[in-house]
């Protein structure tokens, strides 16, 4: 079954060195490139595993919940945690991006609060077509890890 667009998406790499979040609807909307939209494991705001579905390799169309796949909140914090602490220590080595680690969000106390606040740093409901979203946190993903 289909997730409503407005369910907040965690995109996160295998290897907690990647992650993107954003809507249903913005995650839809996004063309990604690297790291593959295939390798990426899919979460929902309450830790539920989802499989993305594809029309191309670039584009996600939609999002199923797996039936009795959730992930503990917890370990998804930690993971989310990983993944930042990893793109804290990248930021010194892309200056062109004029990256403050300080605006890196940090976990907070809350899955769905996590997700809230990286969300709004990734800034993808801002996206144009043809336009980079222009977000820090988000071109630190894709040039450190993407």
């Amino acid at each position: 079954m289909a997730l409503d667009d407005h369910v907040l998406v965690l995109m996160l790499a295998p290897t907690d060195t990647f992650c993107h979040v954003g809507t249903v609807s913005q995650l839809r909307r996004h063309r990604h490139h690297h790291p593959p939209l295939a390798d990426m494991e899919y979460f929902d705001e309450d830790g539920r595993r989802l499989r993305a579905v594809f029309d191309d390799p670039h584009l996600v169309t939609d999002f199923e919940a797996i039936t009795g796949q959730s992930v503990d909140a917890a370990e998804l914090q930690g993971r989310i945690a990983a993944t930042l602490a990893a793109a804290r220590e990248e930021a010194p080595r892309h200056p062109e991006l004029d990256c403050d680690i300080a605006d890196i969000p940090e976990v907070q106390d809350t899955l769905r609060a996590t997700l809230v606040a990286l969300g709004r740093e990734m800034n993808l409901a801002e996206e144009a077509p043809g336009r980079d979203p222009g977000s820090m946190l988000h071109n630190l993903m894709h040039a450190a890890f993407g």
